[in-house]
Order: C-alpha cells, then sequence, then structure tokens
C-alpha cells in the first residue's frame, strides 16, 4: 500500500488538530477569547494611532497636486466626416498596394 506524501497545509492541520485535542472546552474557549480580545486590542490600536498622526499638528501634511485638465478640440461634424473620408482612402491604398506586391511574386 502506498503512503501519499502530506503537504504543508495538511500537517498543518494535524500539528493543529493534535495540539487543540488535548485542550479542554473549556480551556478552548478561553483561547478563543483571549485572541478575540488581543485582536480587538490591535485594531483599536491601530485605529487611534492613525487617527492621532491625522490630527496632531507636527506631521506632515502633503497636498496633491492635480495639473488643470486641458479641454479637448472639438471637432466640426463636417471635418470629421473628411477625416474618416481620409482614413478610409489611406487604407484603401494600403491595400491596394498589398495586392500590387502579391501580383508581382
Amino acid at each position: 500500500m502506498e503512503t501519499r506524501k502530506q503537504t504543508p497545509r495538511e500537517r498543518a492541520e494535524g500539528c493543529l488538530r493534535r495540539l487543540c485535542g488535548r485542550v479542554s472546552p473549556d480551556h478552548r474557549a478561553a483561547v478563543i477569547i483571549a485572541i478575540l480580545i488581543a485582536f480587538a486590542a490591535l485594531n483599536i490600536w491601530i485605529t487611534v494611532r492613525a487617527i492621532w498622526s491625522i490630527v496632531r499638528d507636527d506631521a506632515p501634511h502633503y497636498k496633491i497636486e492635480i495639473p488643470a485638465m486641458e479641454p479637448t478640440p472639438i471637432v466640426e461634424e463636417s471635418s470629421f466626416d473628411e477625416l474618416i473620408e481620409q482614413q478610409l482612402n489611406s487604407q484603401d491604398n494600403d491595400n491596394a498596394s498589398i495586392e500590387q506586391e502579391k501580383e508581382r511574386r
């Protein structure tokens, strides 16, 4: 019978199950509450520190400068139609030159 090699996740899960299996349900609840309180305290500390750094006077204040936007030129309808015709003509010329090259070969 082949033994399957365990992944690191499976090994960590097995180790945690063995450690938690030794703890009584009362102790398990105490550990969960302690971890919950630790993470709550960390969350409050990070939030208060962030607010404090914003409020204090000696902190450097950074101002983001965004340059003014330039208005785009308005294209009249007649010039827009001319532009499209020019692009189509240049594409037709390109296609014609490609066909000429193919005929030469």
